[in-house]
């Protein structure tokens, strides 16, 4: 396999192409009904939030694997990453490390990823360790969702991940201005033209037009990865995560982008 592409479950992931990842999250219809309409819509990839799901945010990850196991029963085709996301890194999880090591346990078996926090000093070696038993892909993510920071802390942050020696890292962070669209997207293809591995996935949240060019533009500049949501929810109006359906339809906004970034 060449140095422009990987493998993600059964999903080939190319340099440069709109890799859609579909956010599932909440009851256990809402999910299943979701990845339905990923799938329809043709995407391949989804990422299953365990810590917006089913009474997990105190650690009762009871009901999880069973709703796995009937989305992988109805959705074969669907890469699934898994990942519980710590309340420090915006996500909604509150439990003890030692509930959430063991939830990652018993869910990483009915992955094709996971994705853990670069901050999750406690538990992160183990279930990187976990998850590549298992032949399964990891991800190594770092969510900074106040202010975007500088190129250098970028690189830092990117270089701490690599260290764990994940397929991919991936930085989401908040986006203001089309400065810091920009500022991002040379970070990107300079990180991704200097380091063939891992994989860098980057993004912006917050302003839903900037985070729907981000999602655009850096896959041009080399990310791997870029996320949308099936539906609308007050979590994807809140970050400003952009419906599949826009990812789908902003062909015109992409070819913008790939001609500057190619006179650039």
């Amino acid at each position: 396999m060449s140095a422009n592409q990987m493998k993600l479950g059964r999903c080939l992931l190319r340099h440069g192409n709109l890799n859609i990842v579909s956010l599932i999250f909440g009851t256990r219809r809402t999910i299943l009904a979701d990845a339905r309409k990923s799938v329809m819509l043709g995407v391949r990839l989804a990422e299953f939030r365990a810590d917006l799901s089913m009474n997990s945010t105190q650690g009762d990850f009871s009901k999880i694997v069973g709703t796995l196991k009937e989305l992988r029963k109805e959705c074969p085709s669907l890469a699934l990453i898994g990942t519980i996301r710590q309340f420090v890194q915006y996500g909604s999880y509150r439990g003890t490390e030692a509930d959430r090591l063991d939830a990652f346990e018993k869910m990483i078996p009915f992955l094709d990823a996971i994705d853990i926090e670069l901050v999750a000093d406690q538990i992160q070696k183990r279930v990187i360790g976990l998850a590549r038993e298992q032949g399964k892909t990891v991800i190594v993510s770092h969510h900074a969702i106040f202010d975007m920071p500088s190129t250098k802390q970028l690189g830092r942050w990117a270089a701490a991940a690599g260290k764990l020696e994940p397929d991919l890292v991936k930085l989401s962070l908040k986006g203001r201005t089309t400065q810091d669209l920009e500022r991002l997207l040379a970070f990107t293809r300079q990180f991704v033209s200097e380091r063939p591995t891992p994989a860098l996935v980057t993004l912006l949240v917050g302003e839903p037009k900037l985070a729907l060019a981000s999602r655009i533009a850096c896959p041009l500049a080399g990310s791997a990865l870029t996320y949308g949501v099936p539906r609308q929810s007050f979590l994807s109006r809140t970050l400003g995560i952009p419906n599949i359906k826009e990812l789908l339809s902003a062909k015109e906004l992409r070819h913008e982008f790939s001609r500057a970034m190619a006179i650039a």
